[in-house]
């Protein structure tokens, strides 16, 4: 199972995406000098703890995405179906870069912030490129399979 590369790559959007839970996406300074930092369930000021937007569909949908690629991971023996939800899960991760955009300008024009970027806003386009690398080797080893009984 891990050691077919496929797995190495979806184990490490699986990692990318449950990481996101742990480290602020997007920093907000507002003209008050009030920080707030965009995490996976809001908008808010991690001192006080005052919500400014609630952000939970994107936590609904990082969840996801990580689940999806741990489930994907044993799927091996079906390799046309672990293809088909790889594609699913990198159309869910572009989602997920829609979603991080939009919670992000929605509190800087609720609180009249100027925006810094994370480290963790990458996570989603390398794990979309992960995930792509991974389409490719499974389809790579499913033409290996066909040709194998093709020779048979």
């Amino acid at each position: 199972m891990l050691q077919r590369i496929q797995s190495v790559y979806l184990f490490a959007v699986f990692t990318l995406f449950v990481l996101m839970f742990q480290f602020p996406i997007v920093e907000l300074i507002s003209a008050g000098s009030e920080f707030y930092i965009l995490k996976y369930r809001a908008v808010m000021n991690p001192e006080t703890g005052k919500i400014a937007v609630s952000a939970f569909p994107l936590a609904y949908l990082l969840l996801i995405i990580a689940l999806i690629a741990m489930a994907n991971i044993f799927m091996y023996k079906k390799r046309v179906w672990q293809m088909r939800v790889s594609i699913l899960n990198a159309v869910l991760m572009a989602g997920s870069l829609v979603l991080i955009g939009y919670y992000s300008f929605k509190g800087a024009q609720m609180l009249d912030a100027d925006l810094n970027i994370s480290f963790p806003v990458l996570f989603p386009v390398v794990g979309l490129i992960l995930n792509i690398l991974a389409i490719g080797a499974i389809r790579k080893d499913e033409n290996l399979v066909r040709s194998v009984d093709r020779i048979r």
